[in-house]
């Protein structure tokens, strides 16, 4: 009954003005990996009728639940550091990317999307990111190094791949979708796709995107078995097969971390020198952090005055500089402060805790289980990925608010539904 009554809300037809607001997201979504222009205007325009559309049609009921909470208070402490930055330091910085899409997330989980929508979501986005690799891959199968492999918008190997990444999980997802409706020859099809975004991963040797591939494919296993355990183990015998042939002949993360072991066994490596700076430069700004975008602030410099400052030698060899810490945690505290920090940290637990309550509910909709699974495969990029890269800033941000808005607005329903149905048993009673 549960299932019914939630899609019930989502099939209802959407006014003129709410198609717009859909076009202008499908921009967005476009533009992303593959034109910068495209993706800001379609973002700030999308912000532009959306804002309309709740004025002329007196949708401005809002639930102010843990999502919008927690939503706000990301929002209020960035524009806090921002501020801070400004009046204490005299720094000027641009407005956050994420602080961008944190609002883009909130927005489009007041969002109405029919159906079929959610489709056409899922086929622009892994659209345009496969028109990105097949960019890319020209200037790699010439060159054979990973560093030429990037998205035209999203210019460095690293980020691309986490972008990559989220739109793999996101198929991997649609096949868990698909199997569950008993689609099967279109959970094949599905399949075939994702080994190109499956390929370029291994190829651009992103270790840190390949684990957490492997365990976004235990995560799907993890809700098929919910239905039917033979289509789980189905799934498992399917990817084994098609990772083992990826493997064979892309083994790029496989060599590079054999590479990396070898080279630094005994010393410290790279990532720990960059922690090391960066630690070693907090107290600077120790609350409210330096401001978005200013890591880049911890230069040799800086690093020197503050060491000696204290009566300490400056060892040059223990300290890394770069324009990030490569630990999405680590550049939140420099750049955001403790308190960005504990907001950051508390948005994942939230947006755990939200996957935890809508478990239950997995075996009665499929619908809420496909984006559900899209949203934990999304989790584990930003908080596992983020212990080794720098995950929530820009691109990766981007898709990753979105897939986060797509699923809270469908729980919302859902949660709505489940209410009145709890109201009508109540009453009837």
């Amino acid at each position: 009954m549960f299932q019914n009554t939630s899609l019930s809300n989502l099939t209802r037809s959407l006014p003129l003005w709410g198609y717009v607001e859909f076009f202008f997201l499908l921009a967005c979504i476009l533009g992303t990996p593959l034109q910068e222009g495209l993706r800001n205007t379609g973002l700030f325009a999308f912000m532009l009728v959306w804002c309309i559309n709740r004025v002329r049609f007196k949708d401005l009921k809002m639930l102010w639940d843990r999502f919008d909470i927690i939503f706000l208070l990301f929002i209020c402490a960035m524009l806090l550091t921002q501020l801070s930055v400004y009046f204490l330091d005299g720094i000027s910085t641009k407005v956050s990317h994420v602080l961008r899409y944190l609002v883009l997330g909130w927005m489009i989980r007041y969002s109405r999307f029919l159906p079929w929508q959610y489709w056409i979501i899922l086929g622009v986005g892994v659209f345009s990111t496969l028109l990105g690799i097949a960019w890319s891959w020209p200037q790699y199968l010439s060159s054979h190094q990973f560093i030429d492999l990037d998205l035209p918008n999203i210019q460095h190997v690293n980020h691309a791949s986490l972008y990559v990444l989220i739109v793999l999980q996101i198929m991997l997802s649609s096949v868990v979708y698909l199997i569950l409706r008993s689609r099967y020859l279109a959970s094949v099809l599905m399949l075939i796709v994702a080994i190109l975004p499956l390929i370029w991963l291994m190829a651009a040797s992103s270790r840190a995107a390949v684990g957490v591939a492997l365990l976004s494919i235990g995560l799907c296993v993890l809700v098929l078995s919910l239905k039917n355990r033979l289509q789980a183990i189905i799934f498992v015998i399917g990817m084994i097969s098609l990772g083992s042939v990826v493997l064979i002949n892309y083994s790029g993360a496989i060599s590079k971390q054999a590479a990396w072991s070898s080279a630094f066994e005994g010393k410290m490596s790279p990532r720990e020198r960059i922690w090391n700076t960066a630690f070693e430069s907090y107290s600077y700004a120790p609350y409210l952090g330096r401001g978005y975008d200013q890591y880049k602030q911890l230069t040799k410099e800086h690093v020197k005055k503050l060491v000696e400052g204290k009566g300490e030698k400056f060892e040059v060899h223990q300290f890394y500089f770069t324009g990030h810490a490569h630990n999405v945690y680590i550049t939140w505290l420099i750049e955001h402060g403790a308190v960005g920090l504990i907001i950051l940290v508390s948005f994942f637990a939230v947006w755990l805790s939200c996957l935890w309550k809508d478990f239950h509910r997995l075996k009665q909709d499929y619908f809420l289980a496909w984006w559900w699974t899209c949203a934990a495969n999304v989790l584990l990029t930003l908080s596992v990925a983020g212990l080794v890269t720098t995950t929530m800033r820009r691109d990766t941000a981007f898709i990753a608010l979105v897939v986060f808005g797509l699923y809270a607005g469908y729980s919302r329903l859902g949660s709505q539904a489940e209410r009145n149905d709890s109201k009508a048993l109540f009453n009837e009673g």
